[in-house]
């Protein structure tokens, strides 16, 4: 499992630029984890807007006579990066989250996932903590995967 706790944001007009805010305010964007491999089972970001995955294109090109295709662009976005790069699980946020709904939220997450509790499930009742906390930010959080998956105990 890999977990992010910070800052990210997505430019839709040039989601190559969005990315996790680090250390030294560099960007981590998800054109520089293209191709990454060996990816653990669930990576969540619990980053503003770290779930934005572009807008799918419309654009086609033709060949020759036969009918057109989609035209296929490299992945930008972070969701993007991991999910081409086969990640299992990814789960992020849509929009800019507030604090106290991202430390909600992940609160109630990890021990459900502890405990052996299926991710969807996990998630399910997370998002009904920060709702019931009055937040809004229940209905950002968005999951690419298997809601089944369960967290495997560490090996002995």
């Amino acid at each position: 499992m890999l977990h992010f706790a910070g800052h990210g944001y997505f430019d839709p007009n040039r989601p190559a630029e969005s990315g996790l805010l680090c250390a030294g305010d560099e960007v981590l964007r998800g054109v520089d984890l293209d191709g990454i491999g060996d990816l653990p089972a669930l990576v969540f970001f619990n980053a503003c807007e770290a779930a934005r995955v572009r807008r799918r294109s419309t654009a086609r090109r033709r060949t020759g006579a036969s009918a057109s295709r989609p035209v296929r662009r490299p992945s930008t976005s972070l969701a993007e990066a991991f999910l081409v790069g086969g990640v299992a699980n990814f789960l992020g946020t849509h929009w800019p989250v507030g604090d106290d709904a991202a430390l909600a939220f992940s609160t109630s997450l990890y021990p459900a996932l502890l405990s052996g509790r299926p991710l969807g499930t996990s998630i399910r009742d997370a998002r009904r903590t920060v709702q019931a906390s009055g937040s809004g930010d229940w209905a950002d959080y968005v999951h690419y995967g298997n809601a089944s998956f369960v967290l495997a105990p560490p090996a002995p």
